[in-house]
């Protein structure tokens, strides 16, 4: 299965005109002590097994990226949406990743949405908040790795200004220093720590029930 990576230049992209678009949904930046309910939404949002086997695994997974496991975390590029006080969506992104083959700079590596609220646009208002924090933080672009067959989520993708990066590549050159795979929710985000589970699990990560509206893939 290959995989492609993307990328979005962010030193003249204008900011997002969706930052308050969405009926009662919040969009604010992810903190530490949110780790527990994204793990438990993180654990639901994808088929079973893809995560973890238990919630405890996913919530500990989601501590891991917070302690820099998988790159160093970027609180200030990692944002959340709440609706009625409970986490719907999840954009977490580190400062660089740790793997060979990947652009310089920022990387998203999780993008999920509670399959209950998909379809509000949710995961665009999450990746358009997160790019704004982003650019604003001086970041000059942003990279995010997808299945090259999914097509739904590259366009996507592609809606708020990613364009590819490099060459594809074969998931199995990816999982050397990987050892778990995640799908992402919305627009589903393949992540190199993702790649190994999936070889391991042997199902589409970026096949999630998403409408194609917002067709992200990270999952």
């Amino acid at each position: 299965m290959r995989n492609q990576t993307m990328i979005v230049d962010l030193r003249d992209r204008p900011l997002s005109s969706t930052a308050e678009s969405n009926d009662d949904v919040q969009v604010r930046t992810a903190t530490r002590s949110d780790i527990p309910e994204i793990g438990r939404l993180y654990f639901t949002a994808y088929e079973p097994g893809l995560v973890g086997e238990t919630v405890e695994e996913a919530i500990a997974d989601i501590e891991a990226s917070r302690n820099g496991d998988y790159g160093e975390f970027w609180e200030e590029g990692s944002v959340v949406a709440e609706l009625d006080g409970k986490i719907v969506g999840v954009l977490l992104t580190v400062k660089q990743v740790p793997w060979d083959q990947t652009p310089d700079g920022p990387f998203i590596i999780e993008l999920f949405v509670d399959s209950d609220v998909r379809g509000r646009g949710i995961a665009r208002r999450l990746m358009e908040r997160g790019l704004d924090s982003m650019a604003s933080q001086s970041a000059k672009s942003v990279g995010l790795r997808v299945l090259a067959d999914n097509t739904r989520a590259q366009s996507f993708y592609r809606s708020v200004g990613f364009t590819d990066w490099g060459a594809n590549l074969e998931a199995h050159q990816i999982t050397a220093h990987i050892d778990r795979h995640s799908p992402a929710m919305d627009c589903r985000i393949l992540s190199p720590r993702r790649s190994a589970r999936f070889l391991e699990v042997g199902t589409d990560p970026i096949e999630s029930a998403i409408p194609f509206a917002l067709s992200h893939t990270v999952r």
